[in-house]
């Protein structure tokens, strides 16, 4: 039998060394396939995620840029001057009414063309081109599109030096019709390069030829960079680059793949140049009307990516082959082995006809060889015998093995674990077991029944256990007030509780069911929606869902799914819903108490701004008449009570400024700048205006800036604020010793520094339990501390406000007796120049030195020699208050100036009008006419373009600067009105105007 068995055995090194070396190779070149699947998979997923990144940064900013223009353009056609200007081809009035505006336009926002069409599109005056020829017709697209639609229209296009430029054209309507155009422009090159450089890519812009002029477009190519010709055959050309230099035949390949790119605009092409290797996406460019104007490519440079990729391919492949070579080395010698020990199984499986004997008798199912004609138990393992109650074979009747009945409580749950083989019993003396049996014939003449007996006693058992541990689980979740289910993984209920049988269930059980409430419609298609979605996630997830009852009503659920594991690996999800509609009730009337709250807060912080403005009116002629009655060399007794005087106002005044900067932070209304300014110009003017406090005690003022740079660019007024708050509260507790100012670098974050603050004092120091008090609202320490030393306890609450919003927070460490230290952190970014001053910087340069409330300053010197002003000068103040009036015109007189002085506005437009004046004093709120409505009114008289106009007002609102600004006025002037402030303002517009 051995020869036999093995002649018909071939050897299995012959038949599995083929297979296994194929089989080696085909893994090889699976990993390679994989790996370079991955590096394509990889290559244009980051080619995609630029694409998406550039996409969205050039949209978000050429965004920003179209919105500024076309908020710019219907600023500008809102303007009544310019309807007279446009209809009269007036391009002297046009230069006059905009020539600052643009000048501010350019420098603020970048905007670098600026013209006014008539409504042929003839040229009647270029901003940027004083000097340029008029009376050309311009045929640009945004033009002729805004021309056809009578809209707003906005576009890319190249400027006469051939650079790429945002145009934004608005027709100006009057009565209907048509007199004009006008059309601003800003190059967008800055931006595309900073969205270049930000993602790491190239961006390389081509516009279609209908929309670009021939000329301009060869001066820009020729001037910037190579392209192919303008008879090319290509119906786009190349505008503008972000790469520095690069080769014809790179555009080239991109407009040949232009055309498949607009067909399919998410496609991704790669492609070899001159040894490098690119890979290219597209982003279609449209006009504000959504008109193709030409096409935008993200270019990513992935040669040395791809030279890596191929290294490393080539290195898993040589590794891969050596491995080759030594498995087939190995297989082969351990597949010999195999041989060798096959045939020593073979000359031995007669020996397992004495071993099956063995395994008979160990094995763990009861077999029981049975004479199939006479129905004799031939033999029993001891399994067997155990499950009879045996001792041996005679005893085992077979007959003894009896089906339960198919409605025996048993069979059923037996048949709901999935087993085709009924349950059995056997009644032996130790009680009744259960098995399941099958029956196989053995034996060369097929005489011998084998009957393999599984005893499942203990299965069963379990599963009665497992049945009445269910039945209490039911009991409970039955108990529980929310809804609770589970479901297997086809969406199938296994287990509800009565709250979701009474929301969804009707008099049939619901078991195995996965729509079980058709009634809900829609709503059941949401819910199952939501369960598929918990079990693709495998993840808690929590909702919040409205649905609407068969009783017509709507009841909020909060529902938590979860994804149980059994041991088997099968899943189930568990859903708890707990009705919320109540609480949702609840929280809905909370925010609408909130937002009255708010509301509430709102008129809060206007009340005290109103109040502010009608206090500063009055204390505008305390200040004024103590000034002129001081310069009125009174006897020393009254000029003590007349200083006293002025200092209780401007002391009452501070107080008035901190309640409206805390109203102000308080409603959301503080905003911040972000300049370049010099700390250390901020530091010696607080340093100058904190010495005559210490002057009269044995303080010492020191400020240490080791490394602080020259230039910084932040919030210059904000910043100063809160220093001079936090020197002037040290200097005021501090009775000897010295008060410190430290700055320092604390980190170089590249383009800006982390900026630490520290101000020290010898003081009094603060017990620690006001420390925890000190940043809250209008609190001090104690009353003895407001008796002693003053104040409203807002000085530290707005430093903490002021401190937060540009970026970082302020604490303080004292020690009663000792003096304390307040220190804070400020991200300031870095400047590498200050820039030159505007004419509206250097007209305001009292707000811009940083000094929030430049009436509290220290008073000027009453002997300070007069300044040197025009005596040709002439003043018209515009007041409709008598005492603030005879305020500013001594003020004036006193200057040497000569004055005139009118009641409201449209006496000043008169005067004006009839006489020559080198600066006009502007009150806003006035009878008759106001000070914005005068203004405008002004500028459109033949000289009063280029008069100087100052407004002065008691509101200190930020927005009300800006309106002032905005309706042609050159600058600001608060009240009560610094006298500093005043001569400085003077100084600079009357040397102006000369």
């Amino acid at each position: 039998m051995t020869e036999r068995m093995q002649k018909q055995n071939p050897s299995v090194r012959k038949l599995l060394m083929l297979p296994l070396t194929v089989g080696m190779g085909l893994l090889l070149f699976l990993i390679g396939s994989s790996l370079y699947g991955q590096y394509a998979f990889f290559q244009e997923r980051e080619v995609d995620l630029h694409r998406e990144a550039v996409l969205k940064l050039y949209e978000q900013g050429v965004s920003e840029q179209k919105t500024s223009l076309g908020m710019l353009l219907e600023v500008l056609s809102g303007n009544p001057a310019i309807s007279g200007a446009l209809v009269r081809r007036d391009a002297d009035a046009l230069a006059v009414l905009y020539r600052n505006t643009f000048a501010i336009l350019r420098a603020r926002f970048g905007v670098t063309h600026l013209m006014f069409l008539d409504p042929q599109r003839r040229v009647i005056v270029r901003l940027d081109q004083p000097d340029a020829p008029t009376g050309e017709v311009v045929t640009r697209f945004t033009l002729l599109e805004a021309e056809r639609t009578g809209k707003t229209i906005a576009g890319l296009d190249l400027s006469a030096e051939g650079e790429l430029t945002m145009r934004v054209a608005s027709p100006v309507f009057t009565g209907g019709k048509c007199i004009g155009y006008i059309e601003s422009g800003m190059e967008i090159s800055p931006l595309v390069n900073a969205v270049s450089e930000t993602q790491k890519v190239s961006l390389i812009f081509f516009l279609n030829k209908s929309l670009v002029s021939r000329d301009v477009w060869e001066r820009g190519v020729h001037d910037h960079r190579p392209a192919p010709g303008w008879e090319s055959g290509f119906e786009k050309v190349e505008v503008h680059s972000s790469l520095p230099e690069h080769d014809e035949g790179l555009s080239r390949r991109l407009l040949e793949m232009d055309p498949s790119f607009q067909s399919n605009p998410d496609a991704r092409a790669g492609f070899s140049l001159d040894g490098r290797y690119y890979m290219a996406s597209y982003i279609p460019l449209r006009d504000s009307l959504g008109t193709p104007m030409g096409s935008l490519y993200v270019l990513k440079d992935t040669t040395e990516l791809r030279s890596d990729h191929i290294r490393t391919l080539a290195g898993i492949f040589f590794v891969g082959l050596l491995i080759v070579l030594a498995v087939h080395k190995i297989s082969s010698s351990k597949l010999q082995q195999t041989d060798t020990l096959i045939a020593t199984m073979i000359s031995r499986i007669h020996e397992g006809e004495v071993v099956f004997q063995n395994v008979f008798e160990e094995s763990e199912t009861g077999f029981v060889l049975q004479n199939r004609t006479t129905g004799e138990v031939v033999q029993a393992n001891h399994v067997a015998l155990g499950i009879f109650g045996s001792a041996d074979a005679a005893g085992v009747t077979l007959a003894n093995l009896q089906p339960l009945p198919p409605e025996h409580e048993l069979q059923e749950n037996w048949h709901e674990t999935g087993s085709s083989t009924p349950l059995m019993s056997i009644l032996t003396g130790q009680g009744t077991r259960y098995c399941e049996i099958s029956r196989f014939v053995i034996g060369p003449g097929k005489d011998i029944e084998c009957v393999a007996i599984r005893d499942v006693t203990r299965v069963v058992t379990l599963q009665q256990e497992k049945r009445m541990q269910f039945e209490q689980l039911q009991t409970i979740i039955d108990q529980l007030p929310g809804m609770v289910f589970i479901k297997d993984s086809d969406l199938r209920l296994v287990l509800y509780n009565a709250s979701f049988a009474r929301i969804f269930g009707s008099g049939s059980s619901m078991l195995g069911e996965v729509r079980f409430a058709e009634w809900m419609g829609n709503d059941m298609d949401r819910l199952l929606e939501t369960d598929r979605i918990a079990l693709e996630l495998e993840e808690p997830c929590t909702f919040e869902d409205t649905v609407m009852l068969l009783d017509g009503q709507e009841r909020t659920y909060v529902t938590s799914k979860q994804v149980l594991r059994e041991k088997d690996g099968s899943r189930l999800l568990l859903s708890v819903s707990t009705d919320i509609t109540e609480r949702s009730r609840v929280e809905k009337q909370l925010i609408s108490l909130r937002r009255k709250a708010e509301e509430a807060s709102h008129a809060k912080s206007q009340f005290l701004a109103s109040m502010s403005h009608e206090i500063r009116t009055p204390m505008n002629a305390i200040l004024g008449m103590s000034h002129l009655a001081i310069k009125a060399d009174p006897e020393p007794r009254q000029r003590n009570y007349l200083t006293k005087i002025s200092d209780a106002a401007r002391h009452l005044l501070g107080i008035i400024n901190d309640i409206l900067d805390f109203s102000k932070v308080e409603a959301g209304e503080m905003s911040l700048e972000s300049i370049p300014f010099s700390l250390r110009e901020i530091v010696d003017d607080i340093r100058n205006i904190t010495q005559p406090m210490v002057i009269d005690k044995p303080v010492k003022l020191e400020f240490n800036l080791p490394d602080i740079p020259d230039q910084l660019v932040g919030d210059p007024l904000r910043l100063r604020q809160v220093l001079l708050n936090l020197i002037n509260n040290a200097a005021k507790f501090t009775a000897e010793g010295a008060v410190r100012l430290f700055c320092s670098i604390k980190e170089d974050r590249g383009d800006h520094y982390i900026i630490s603050f520290a101000v020290e004092d010898t003081g009094i120091g603060i017990p620690e339990d006001g420390v925890q008090r000190l940043f809250t609202s209008f609190h001090q320490v104690d009353g003895s501390t407001t008796r002693k030393y003053g104040g409203t306890g807002l000085g530290l609450a707005i430093s903490r406000r002021l401190v937060s919003l540009m970026g970082g927070s302020i604490s303080v460490q004292s020690t009663p007796g000792r003096g304390s230290t307040f220190f804070f952190s400020l991200p300031l970014g870095k400047a590498t120049q200050l820039p030159a001053e505007s004419e509206s910087a250097t007209g305001n340069k009292a707000s811009a030195s940083g000094n929030p409330h430049p009436e509290t300053a220290p008073k000027a010197k009453d002997d300070a020699p007069p300044p040197g002003f025009n005596r040709n000068a002439h003043v018209l103040v515009v007041e409709d208050n008598e005492i603030n009036k005879e305020i500013i015109v001594e003020l004036l007189r006193g200057f040497g100036l000569s004055v005139s002085a009118v009641e409201n506005g449209r006496e000043a437009v008169d005067a004006v009008r009839v006489q020559d004046f080198s600066l006009v004093l502007m009150d806003l709120q006035m009878p008759e006419m106001d000070g914005i409505e005068a203004t405008r009114s002004i500028r459109l008289l033949p000289d009063g373009g280029s008069l100087p106009i100052v407004a002065l007002t008691a509101n200190a609102m930020a927005e009300n600067r800006d309106q002032c600004l905005a309706s042609g006025m050159n600058d600001f002037l608060s009240k009560p009105i610094n006298v500093d402030e005043l001569e400085e303002k003077l100084l600079y517009w009357l040397n102006l105007s000369q």
